[in-house]
């Protein structure tokens, strides 16, 4: 596959043709010199360069001619042939997360568009809760463009970022990604009576830090629940106004955060 793959060559002429070199021509042929190749290098008095966009595990000989104010001279005998040998792949892209659960959050990427010219045999995935220190996902060796990053802790926001493997060793890392797995449940909800019209409620907090508000319903009958309008809180305590006096209430709350609303108690 085509990618960064580079070969250094040294450039010498023989003479300047009595006028003042003003640049380098250098072609190169992956098929013994049946078709060549001229490498767009810019202007340069230069006597090496370093090509690149060659192909992996391909053979190469190149030819050089200098140009002057008369024009391209003759070229250089052919090189002897070089090898471009494999490298590691280049970093993933398009990585992406989708959280599932309070535990868990899947991912997709797109495979790199340089291999390093070696098949991909496996990804390595990594996720930080701080985008500093990492830790590597355990999940065995699959060439798959997904994973499933399990056992995660929930209400957390987190980072992700993946890096394609072969033969040669392992590559660069996408750019990272970051989700929060959802919340669990409020606990300890209780409420207190106000006045006639009013409810004191008090829980407590589900563990993790990704909360950014709560969503609290009342209702009447256990069945048909409301969601009571208080703006965006991340307190673990409201009144309740505005109620019916003399009327029994019925209440639940579940903690929201990026990923959505978690589960009421």
């Amino acid at each position: 596959m085509t990618g960064v793959q580079t070969c250094a060559l040294p450039i010498s002429p023989a003479s300047n043709g009595g006028t003042s070199i003003t640049d380098y021509v250098i072609q190169y042929s992956s098929n013994s010199g049946s078709t060549w190749t001229t490498f767009a290098d810019g202007t340069s008095t230069s006597t090496s360069a370093t090509v690149t966009g060659l192909t992996s595990n391909t053979s190469y000989i190149f030819k050089v001619a200098a140009v002057n104010s008369l024009g391209t001279g003759a070229y250089s005998s052919n090189s002897a042939s070089v090898l471009v040998r494999p490298t590691t792949p280049g970093a993933p892209t398009a990585l992406s997360a989708t959280v599932v659960s309070t535990s868990q959050i899947d991912l997709t990427w797109s495979q790199p568009s340089d291999t390093g010219g070696s098949t991909i045999t496996d990804y390595a995935i990594q996720y930080s809760t701080d985008n500093t220190t990492w830790t590597t996902f355990s999940d065995g060796t699959s060439a798959s463009l997904s994973a499933s990053v399990t056992g995660l802790s929930s209400n957390t926001l987190y980072y992700f970022k993946v890096a394609a493997l072969n033969a040669q060793g392992t590559g660069s890392y996408s750019s990272s990604t970051s989700k929060a797995t959802l919340p669990n449940a409020p606990t300890a909800l209780s409420g207190t009576t106000v006045s006639n019209t009013s409810i004191s409620l008090s829980w407590t907090a589900p563990t993790g830090t990704a909360t950014s508000d709560y969503e609290i319903k009342y209702s009447s009958d256990n069945i048909t629940f409301n969601t009571v309008t208080d703006g965006v809180s991340t307190s673990t305590s409201v009144t309740l106004t505005g109620l019916s006096a003399n009327q029994m209430y019925y209440f639940k709350v579940a903690a929201i955060n990026s990923a959505g609303t978690g589960a009421f108690s």
